[in-house]
């Protein structure tokens, strides 16, 4: 029988270790761990210039696509996805325009602090995270995020179903 194949966003690997980032690579470690009997099959897909490269044991590691940042995740891992017929797992609230899956959303700062958003980087991060959640709210089988307030927040704001957001610690 062939299993499910869940390719995990890895576009995170290849970035400064901060908040997000910290957050992917525990829960990857720790999903290592329980993979080795599931009913799926999980696949790291990560930049081939990527720096903090976890060890894992029981998840395949594939390197594909030399772009950085968002070039990368949009272009070579939604092309991935395309090509091995994978739902994608996105664990730093951003994932592929053109092939939604299953994303971790954290908060919802960029919508219920727009105050904080003053460069024009920041404005545009602010839309481009807005587009990625309308995204979610319509296309993603599954939502997680990191507690109950921000699952309340998704429900009260924009009256996502709740059976449909998971809440993981």
């Amino acid at each position: 029988m062939d299993k499910r194949l869940i390719a995990i966003n890895g576009q995170f690997t290849n970035r400064k270790l901060t908040g997000q980032e910290r957050f992917a690579f525990e829960l990857l470690l720790e999903l290592d761990k329980i993979v080795e009997h599931s009913f799926l099959r999980f696949e790291l897909v990560i930049p081939q210039d990527a720096a903090n490269v976890p060890n894992l044991q029981n998840i395949n590691i594939k390197k594909f696509g030399k772009a950085k940042g968002s070039l990368w995740e949009q272009l070579y891992f939604t092309y991935y996805l395309f090509r091995t017929g994978a739902v994608s797992l996105n664990l730093c609230s951003i994932m592929p325009v053109l092939r939604p899956g299953i994303i971790c959303i954290h908060d919802l700062s960029y919508k219920v602090n727009p105050s904080y958003f003053k460069t024009l980087y920041a404005r545009i991060s602010q839309i481009w995270h807005k587009f990625q959640y309308w995204l979610a709210w319509h296309f993603s089988p599954i939502i997680y995020t990191v507690s109950e307030y921000s699952k309340q927040q998704m429900i009260d704001i924009y009256h996502v179903n709740p059976d449909k957001i998971i809440v993981i610690g």
